[in-house]
């Protein structure tokens, strides 16, 4: 399985990249305020920020 398919294996980061796609240039705050109401959500900045690392190490 190639590192992309793994890296959105997750369904956390998964809704993480819809997000990055709905809305490009968004910042990390931003991003982590639409996923709490929007998605139900309560990933730490820095856990959505991990998720974010692995997704673009993937190539996503």
């Amino acid at each position: 399985m190639s590192d992309v398919y793994k890296a959105i294996a997750e369904s956390t980061r998964r809704t993480i990249l819809d997000e990055r796609i709905e809305r490009d240039r968004q910042t990390l705050f931003d991003l982590c305020g639409r996923l709490t109401p929007k998605h139900g959500l309560t990933s730490s900045r820095g856990a959505t920020s991990q998720h974010l690392d692995v997704l673009q190490a993937a190539g996503s």
